[in-house]
Order: structure tokens, then sequence, then C-alpha cells
């Protein structure tokens, strides 16, 4: 009887405490749009978890914590994992001091920015350093807010031969260490531009673009003037850090449709050819490297792995702490993780831009509590400066150069490829309208491959390099012979058919105005131009098909048939 009686007790107790804790996520449901719990990993069967629901991080006990919106906790609750309630941010209690930059002359780095102080601080940076620093839109969400980066260099406005780098923070709206480091981190660089020598060589040789809150609306979920409602999801409450296009699991791996941030950011990944970058987090402190999606390993895990390990190793001594940047991840090194290593994600902006993008990025989770107090941001700062600058500095070493065309010397996009070494594609593109390519890359020796449409290949073999190293090969590529046709006109040269976005038109041994007409193959008339040397014609606007280029001299002309593809 007194076993009956202890089962019917024990049951009852569970039972109670299961229904207080669906109450609870309920509620925050209900509050906030999104939801915290926890549950082992002993118990997960469906492999779908790592799709469906947000998870946050798995414990070194195997505790996986994880968030979900209305659908997806629905979804969890039918597959009978037990789990238990997790606080939100917004439950716990904190300092997050509010700043207003309209109220205050001075910057304070000790409180948080409301939403239309941070606005007014980008656009301030860019009008107190004209010369070097101008504010890019990236997007403007629904609700107004705005999605800002601060693009730095020494000839801001111009297109120079220099790597573009990228830094992003508060992807999740309550991860909030990073918002406040990059603001002073612009800050910071802007006020010792030509009196920091360092920061002085990288602005002068590199183009840093800086976005120090990426989910506007998920931070200020409460209203421009507090934090104490924010939340991980965006105003839609999707995970925007599940939200790219995945290239193991398709364009939209968790099932959402692409949010207004993720395609201002995809565009913003298409308009400028960044080599590097990073986005901040909070929750626990580690570096995470390719890949969140899959267990392969990166083509350039070693190199991961060393630059990883030299920010989290710079960060704990910065500190002076033994307990911070100590989370094991995979259990390699502490304070560093392969993604899929520590858990599986589909849909990181991490994975996107390096698969879609040949942009090296890394994921920095930089402090254990996602929203710290407001009074303890300096110490963060301190701790992740060195890194920071260390992790940027990356961007000038490995190989470099810029491809040309042999017989113009135009620029051209080319395909460079580490052979034997490569996969995934880890392999980069050179960048218009300069031409300049930049490839990151562990010590060793290396072949590499440059290719181009309408060029012959060409391979530079055994080039040797050491880490922190820089090696400059610029490559010149010519037409391949099948590309070029034969003209009726003697000295000069054209080239490729089919075309793709240019008609390449050499004059060997003469100057003689030449006028140049391309018809459709109905007769109409398309393009025309008087050239007096050896062009490059822009026909990208050309439709794809057939066409007939009409070259006239003064006593002698030819016409021929081109493809447009």
């Amino acid at each position: 009887m007194k076993k009956n009686v202890l089962t019917l007790f024990l049951f009852f107790t569970i039972f109670s405490l299961f229904s207080q804790d669906l109450e609870k996520a309920n509620q925050s449901l209900e509050q906030r749009g999104e939801v915290v719990f926890s549950f082992s990993q002993k118990d997960v069967n469906n492999n779908l978890i790592f799709n469906k629901l947000s998870i946050d991080k798995i414990t070194e006990e195997g505790r996986i914590y994880a968030y979900a919106n209305k659908e997806s906790f629905a979804w969890f609750l039918e597959q009978n994992i037990p789990w238990q309630y997790e606080l939100h941010t917004s439950e716990m209690p904190g300092e997050w001091t509010m700043w207003n930059y309209f109220e205050k002359a001075e910057k304070n780095w000790d409180a948080y920015p409301n939403y239309l102080s941070y606005e007014a601080l980008m656009y301030d940076f860019a009008l107190n350093f004209p010369e070097i620093c101008r504010i890019d839109t990236i997007g403007i969400l629904p609700s107004g807010r705005k999605l800002l980066t601060a693009i730095i260099s020494d000839n801001v406005n111009e297109q120079e031969d220099e790597p573009h780098f990228l830094y992003t923070a508060t992807m999740h709206g309550d991860e909030t260490t990073g918002y406040m480091v990059l603001l002073r981190f612009i800050d910071h660089l802007l006020n010792n531009y030509q009196l920091d020598d360092r920061i002085t060589h990288l602005i002068n040789n590199t183009v840093i673009h800086i976005n120090p809150l990426a989910n506007p609306d998920g931070t200020f979920r409460g209203g421009n003037n507090t934090l104490a409602l924010a939340i991980r999801y965006n105003g839609n409450f999707v995970d925007l850090n599940r939200n790219y296009k995945d290239h193991t699991n398709g364009d939209h791996p968790d099932d959402n449709t692409w949010q207004p941030e993720t395609i201002a950011f995809m565009e913003y990944a298409e308009k400028y050819p960044f080599v590097m970058a990073a986005n901040f987090h909070g929750g626990t402190e580690l570096v995470n490297f390719p890949w969140d999606c899959k267990y392969d390993l990166a083509a350039d895990d070693d190199w991961w792995f060393q630059i990883s390990k030299e920010y989290a190793d710079s960060a704990k001594k910065q500190t002076n702490y033994d307990g911070y940047f100590t989370a094991t991840g995979d259990g390699v090194h502490p304070g560093v993780t392969n993604g899929a290593g520590w858990y599986v994600a589909s849909g990181t902006r991490q994975d996107y831009m390096n698969y879609y993008h040949h942009c090296r990025e890394v994921t920095l989770e930089i402090s254990n509590t996602k929203k710290p107090n407001a009074s303890t941001m300096p110490y963060y700062w301190e701790a992740n400066y060195p890194s920071i600058l260390n992790y940027w500095e990356e961007v000038l070493f490995g190989f470099r150069g810029i491809v040309t065309d042999s017989i113009t010397h135009e620029p051209i996009k080319a395909k460079v490829s580490l052979l034997q070494h490569d996969i995934d594609n880890s392999f980069i593109y050179s960048s218009l309208p300069i031409g300049n390519y930049h490839r990151p890359v562990k010590a060793g020796t290396y072949s590499l491959l440059f290719e181009a449409d309408g060029y012959c290949s060409k391979t530079i073999d055994n080039q040797s390099i050491q880490d922190k190293e820089s090696i400059r090969i610029d490559v010149q590529l010519s037409p391949c012979p099948a590309s070029v046709w034969e003209s009726s006109i003697p000295d000069i040269i054209i080239y490729p058919n089919p075309i793709k976005d240019h008609l390449f038109i050499i004059f060997e041994n003469t100057n003689e105005p030449t006028l140049v007409e391309i018809f459709s193959i109905e007769g109409k008339k398309v393009y025309t131009s008087q050239i007096f040397q050896s062009s490059q014609l822009d026909l990208k606007n050309l439709a794809n098909g057939f066409y007939y280029i009409n070259i006239k001299q003064q006593q002698r002309s030819m016409v021929s048939k081109i493809i447009k593809e």
C-alpha cells in the first residue's frame, strides 16, 4: 500500500511540475512569441529537432537548451520528449541602463544606447570622420528600424586593391554584448586613425564594414527605450541564424520564407566581395567555425582552428581570468569548436557566407550571459578588443594579386583554386572592377589555378607560404584560341564567341576609326559604337540569342554571326 501511495505521489508531483512548466511556456509564447526550454540529449531520437527548433547550446552534461515559437513548440510537444521550462532573458534580473544620446554629449560605454541614439551615433561617425567613414543602409525593416553598417577605409568612397572585411552583431536580438563592443570598436578606430600605427595600417589597407545591430526588432522588442523585453527572434518570430540558404538542406531549411533582414544581408553580400567576416553572439564563450550544417571538415580546417584558437587564447589572457573562453564545444580545445562538432544547425549565416560567397566567416560567442548588465560592458571590450583586431588583420595574409587580360590588360573576374586542396566551394574569385583576389591560407606549399570564361587557364605551381605572410601573384590570362574568330580585316582580333558580357576588339597595327554595329536576327540595330583603338564593348544588356556584327573601316568591312549567352 505504501508503495502505491508513493507512486501516486510521484506521479502527481511530476504531473504538477509539468503542468506548471507548460503554463509558463504558454505564457512566454503569448508575451514574447518565443519560449526557452531544455531537455536531455539522450532523449533525442529525431534529428529534425535540430531543424525544427533553434538550438541555443548543448552543455557538457548533454543538456540541450532551445528556443521555439508557437508552431515549433507545438511540434516539439508531439515528440513526447521530457523537458523543462527555462527562464527567458527578459525574466532574468539585470541592470540594462539606457543611454540617450540627445541628452548626454559624451559617449558612455557602460550604458546601452536606446534605438534612436544608436542611429544618431552611426550617422555621427560618418559626419565627424567623412574622409574615412561612411554609413551604408543594408535595409529598412517594416518597423522603420534600419540595418546600418559603418564602412571604414582610407579612401572610403573609392574602389581599391584592398580586401573587404565584415563584422556584425546581435543577429539574435537578446544577445547584446556584441552590440556594445562593435559600437565602441567603430568609435575607437575612427578616433585612433593616424595616432595608432596598427589601426592606421589596417584602415589604409583594408575596407572594414561594421554592423552592430543586425536584428533591431528583436533587440528593441519592448520599444526603442528598453532592452528588458529583447527576444532572440526577429519581429516575425523567426530565428535569423537559421533562415539562410543552406547547401545541405536547401533554400529554406527552417521552412520559413526569407526574412527582410536575411534578404537585406544576402543582397549586401552580393554587393561587396567580402574576404573574411564574423558575427557576434552570446550565451557561451567560444569561437565556432565551419561547418555548422555537416560533420565534414572544411578544406581550411587547420587554418580555421589556428585563428580560432588565437582569438580564444588572446581573450582569455586579456582578462587574467581562467574561466573566460573555456567552453568546450567539441572538446578539442577550450574556447574553440567546429560547428557541427558542437551541434548541427542548418541555415546559419556562417555557412551561407562560406559556401555561397567564398567568404571566411566565424561565429563569436563572447559572453555566457546573453544580455549582460550595462556596467559590465567595459570588461567585455577589454577582453575582446585585441582578438577582434587580430582576427581582422588575418584578411591581409595569404595569396593575393590582380588577374587581367593579357592583351587588353583589363581586369577579369576569375576563379582562383588551390589544387588538391579546395573542396565545398572553398575556392574564391577575383572581383571587379579591380580584378583583385585575396586567399587566406595556412602555411604550406600550394599550386594555384586561375580560370575564366573565354580564357586559357593558368597554373602557378609550388608556391610556399608561411603563417602571417602575404604573397602577391599577379596573373595575366590569354584569350582561349577557341574563343577567337578570324576577322576578314587584317590586324584585328575579335573575341569571344559566344559572348557572355563583353566583346573585345583588338587593333594590332592600326588605329583607323572603326564603326561597330550589331543587328538582331530580324535586322534591327541594337548596338552601335565608334572606336579608334582596342576596346572592350559592354554587351551585357543584350538578350541571349543570335546577332550579326558589322565592322566598318574606311576601305574595308566585315559581317559575322555572333551568339550572346
